[in-house]
């Protein structure tokens, strides 16, 4: 079977890793795959694997040409607009499995342009109509299943399918140590991460003053800004910095994987203000470590992490705690850690592709 799988964002550290392990032989994969990007800068970092592909319009567009040529075609990020996407045609929506990350899905009512809410609005039933003729969902967290679901007024639901992007061997091992070494209790100040990029859709800001209360107390600003807009990360460290003075520990340097884990593990809260699902891998890392979770109030992530049961906080709750309620431990880190034991299998990105291919195989066979 033939699967081609369109890169839609540029995002090195998800695409290639999805491409090594999608190009790894020894996995024993028994489909033919293609990768194909319109962006030039990723292309030249994948173009050293086989079936690589670049091209220079749309992506429905380009679907609506070559959708013959291949059995499945999977979207890895498709940052849709009502206009472009409502031009797939239903025979090619046929093959599709969209992969879908929490920003995909941009709001036609918010756009500050007249026309594109005029545009928008008109064609947003023909984008319905096309997205539930979607072979399925590929997704981080089932919560993005319902989301689609919800958003496209999909009345039959799409069938959701498992897909992470990485094969590390040796992984599972190196999480159950560095959790064994997160659980020694240390003598140092609280550390308190605030969103994980510079991505203003995680108002870094409004956390920060939530957290101004305690600027006396003894404790650590912990900024992940290694990516994102470079004017919206210096306004968040100034204002760091004029709250927490020198208590501020800011990253803007990509750190490889496995250091990044552990410096996660050395975390003790997490906060995030974003209404989308930011950081959802950061989140459940932490998780898996025993981290407090702060979210807003009825995000996708406070949905995600009551759909599947974990103990979490609410950042608007920060306006009326103290610090020692703040700091407080007193939430079931076990059971939390339990739900996310799937980490100590090198082979769970692996699996969940293996049983879309296999189930579509059977499908089309």
């Amino acid at each position: 079977m033939k699967v081609l799988h369109i890169l839609g964002y540029d995002e090195i550290k998800f695409n290639l890793p999805l491409v090594q392990m999608l190009s790894n032989e020894d996995l024993g994969w028994e489909d033919e795959f293609y990768f194909a990007t319109n962006n030039l800068n990723l292309y030249e970092t994948i173009k050293e694997y086989k079936n690589t592909i670049f091209f220079e319009i749309g992506i429905s567009s380009y679907i609506n040409q070559i959708w013959k040529e291949y059995d499945l075609i999977v979207i890895q990020g498709w940052n849709q607009t009502v206009a472009r996407a409502s031009v797939l045609r239903k025979k090619a929506a046929k093959k599709i499995v969209w992969r879908f990350w929490g920003s995909d899905c941009f709001p036609y009512e918010e756009s500050a342009s007249i026309k594109s809410k005029i545009a928008g609005k008109l064609l947003f039933p023909v984008l319905c109509r096309k997205i539930s003729n979607f072979y399925g969902i590929g997704y981080g967290s089932i919560t993005d299943v319902k989301l689609i679901n919800k958003r496209f007024h999909i009345r039959k639901g799409l069938k959701g399918y498992p897909l992470s992007f990485r094969y590390e061997k040796g992984t599972g091992e190196q999480y159950r140590k560095i959790y064994e070494e997160s659980l020694k209790e240390i003598k140092r100040p609280l550390r308190v991460m605030i969103g994980h990029s510079a991505n203003e859709r995680e108002n870094h800001i409004l956390t920060l003053e939530r957290l101004r209360k305690f600027s006396d107390k003894e404790l650590e600003i912990v900024l992940v800004l290694s990516y994102g807009k470079d004017n919206y990360r210096k306004k968040v460290i100034e204002k760091a910095r004029e709250i927490f003075k020198d208590k501020v520990d800011v990253i803007t340097e990509m750190m490889p994987i496995d250091q990044y884990r552990k410096f996660l593990s050395q975390v003790d809260i997490f906060a995030i203000e974003s209404m989308g699902s930011n950081a959802l891998g950061n989140v459940e890392d932490l998780i898996y470590f025993g981290k407090k979770i702060y979210v807003r109030k009825n995000s996708f992530l406070d949905d995600y992490l009551n759909e599947i049961s974990v103990d979490h906080f609410l950042v608007e709750d920060i306006e009326e705690m103290t610090f020692k309620n703040f700091s407080d431990k007193n939430y079931d880190k076990v059971k939390n850690h339990n739900i996310f034991l799937s980490k100590e299998d090198d082979k769970v990105a692996v699996k969940g592709h293996k049983e879309l291919y296999a189930e579509y195989r059977r499908n089309i066979g």
